[in-house]
């Protein structure tokens, strides 16, 4: 039988949290990072979401470590939530999870 971390292999994934500045999105945004996701943190603070999305790609990371980026977005209103669409696929490039700068 597989181990867990086989069994939740996200290679080659992207995976978007939301309240990703948060207690409990910060954790979230850590497991699928550590399951090998590349992961798009998404707060009301684009700051926040920046330093969530650096913490995963940091020293500590080490080489071929999954990509994050920090998207800021107000995701109670629809113009917010269509703005971190537009910014996640814009970054998020069609043929491939890697994540753009």
């Amino acid at each position: 039988m597989p181990g867990l971390p086989a069994l939740f292999d996200l290679s080659g994934r992207v995976a978007v949290v939301t309240g990703g500045g948060g207690a409990l999105g910060r954790v979230v945004a850590g497991a699928l990072a550590g399951a090998g996701a590349s992961v798009v943190v998404v707060d009301l603070s684009e700051d926040t979401a920046a330093k969530v999305a650096a913490s995963l790609t940091g020293a500590g990371a080490g080489a071929g470590a999954p990509k994050a980026i920090g998207l800021g977005a107000d995701l109670s209103i629809e113009d917010g939530a269509g703005a971190a669409q537009a910014g996640s696929l814009e970054r998020v490039p069609a043929e491939g999870p890697e994540l753009g700068e």
